[in-house]
């Protein structure tokens, strides 16, 4: 039994002695607890499914685990739509990807296995394709520091909007990648706000996807280039307008 699959089962065992109505058995051969990650993207366009950070459709990823604590191959898991309209807005395909069929704010749904379930998961479909474009704040410099570049980084904001352009398009992945990195960096890598290094970013209910960016600087680095990054949003399987976009910044070094 992995480290992570005790965690989730103490973490059961503890929602169960609170909720008082749950009992959790270890018997090895007995589904006691079913979880499913976090949503590659929480907002499709009508036609459309899921998209993950390759922006390919991807199925919600569900494992099934024993009392144990080993997870179940090819155990049988039943998808549940929760409200009428849920049922009319989305369906579940037997590889688990949800596609949209109509608009609704907040489809919910969840996913079954013997006598245990996940909790309730949550969608928007929208029936316009987003648009992607630079968000306010972007600035055209990124400083490097070849003495210390644990404290330079800088931050790009990428706006998806629907409709006529100016409401917010939450829930949606976007990719960026470096297409040309100044010869005075040995590389350049986007983190999230948890500190993790990143390929892409979930724009919020603002519509912003906020990604950072650092610069690993060369020894005796010195000298000003550009970087060119490329950022891409994809619905219905091609690139929606405005995507793929391309950023470029200049890459300067600190003063000494």
């Amino acid at each position: 039994m992995t480290r992570a699959a005790r965690a989730a089962l103490a973490a059961l065992g503890l929602a169960a002695i609170a909720g008082g109505c749950t009992e959790v058995s270890t018997d090895p051969a007995t589904t006691v607890a079913i979880g499913v990650d976090s949503l590659p993207s929480t907002t499709i366009v009508v036609g459309d499914t899921l998209r993950g950070v390759s922006l390919v459709p991807t199925p919600v990823r569900v494992r099934v685990f024993t009392g144990a604590g080993d997870t179940i191959p090819g155990a049988e898991v039943t998808p549940v739509l929760l409200d009428t309209a849920t049922r009319r807005a989305i369906t579940i395909t037997p590889a688990r990807l949800v596609v949209g069929r109509g608009t609704v704010t907040g489809a919910r749904f969840l996913f079954r296995s013997g006598p245990v379930q996940t909790a309730e998961l949550r969608v928007d479909v929208i029936d316009s394709v987003p648009r992607l474009a630079v968000g306010d704040t972007l600035r055209d410099s990124l400083f490097y520091d070849a003495a210390d570049t644990t404290l330079r980084s800088g931050e790009v904001q990428l706006r998806a909007t629907q409709g006529s352009g100016t409401a917010a398009a939450g829930g949606f992945r976007v990719a960026i990648e470096a297409l040309r990195v100044a010869p005075q960096l040995d590389s350049i890598a986007f983190y999230g706000p948890n500190g993790r290094r990143v390929v892409g970013a979930l724009t919020g209910s603002d519509g912003l996807a906020r990604v950072r960016v650092r610069a690993f600087a060369r020894a005796g680095a010195s000298g000003t280039d550009t970087i060119v990054l490329q950022a891409r949003l994809r619905a219905r399987g091609v690139e929606v307008p405005g995507s793929p976009l391309r950023l470029v910044l200049v890459a300067r070094g600190v003063p000494r």
